[in-house]
């Protein structure tokens, strides 16, 4: 797995606030949600992480791309 860039900021901000559950939801989750630097892959190694199934909606069929994300 890549090591996200900035990934480290973000997981020394959220320890340094007391962080320890975050709460994860939103639109395209097979691109965005998994695998960005504030998304699961990274975020999960470190904190308990949730994703709210009825407020998280994957492209369909998953990409690996975001260029597949919006109807033409």
């Amino acid at each position: 797995m890549l090591a996200w860039q900035g990934y480290p900021l973000l997981r020394d901000f959220l320890r340094d606030g007391g962080i320890r559950h975050v709460i994860m939801m939103g639109y395209a989750a097979d691109m965005c949600l998994i695998s960005t630097t504030a998304g699961y892959q990274n975020v999960s190694k470190d904190f308990n992480c949730f994703v709210v199934g009825d407020a998280t909606l994957a492209t369909f069929p998953a990409n690996d791309s975001p260029a597949h994300a919006t109807v033409r």
